[in-house]
């Protein structure tokens, strides 16, 4: 979290945690985008292993969980379709913090993170539409 805080802190930038809440970049509007215009969006993109990972955590996650939901045979449509969206989301943002500070590669962990949430938009309603099919 060193490495993060001191990283933002050279855009003028600062990481704020909220106890149960969770954390918060805060800082100016101009200094939020000049800290991700200079870092590589692009590659978030061009990373075959990240849509590798993605697929199967917005695709395959969520389909074995409604197959596994299907083989108990749980009647409540209000849990299996809590449980499938639960299943559905996309890869949190502590991986790149984790990534971070157990010095993995925090850029990689974030472009998984980015990547799999815009993912999600088209996911979600496909892997609920599949599932719906089967149910």
């Amino acid at each position: 979290m060193k490495e993060v805080r001191n990283k933002l802190s050279q855009y003028n930038l600062e990481l704020i945690s909220h106890p149960g809440y969770g954390l918060k970049v805060q800082g100016d509007k101009l200094d939020v985008r000049l800290y991700l215009a200079n870092s590589k969006s692009v590659h978030i993109f061009t990373s075959l292993e990240g849509y590798k990972v993605s697929f199967f955590r917005l695709i395959i996650v969520p389909l074995c969980t409604a197959i596994f939901m299907m083989l108990l045979l749980i009647h409540f449509y209000d849990i299996r379709m809590t449980l499938l969206i639960a299943n559905s989301t996309p890869v949190g943002v502590m991986l790149a913090m984790f990534s971070q500070m157990y010095a993995g590669d925090f850029e990689y962990g974030a472009r998984i993170v980015s990547l799999s949430t815009l993912l999600s938009l088209v996911s979600i309603p496909l892997v609920l539409s599949i599932t719906r099919l089967l149910w």
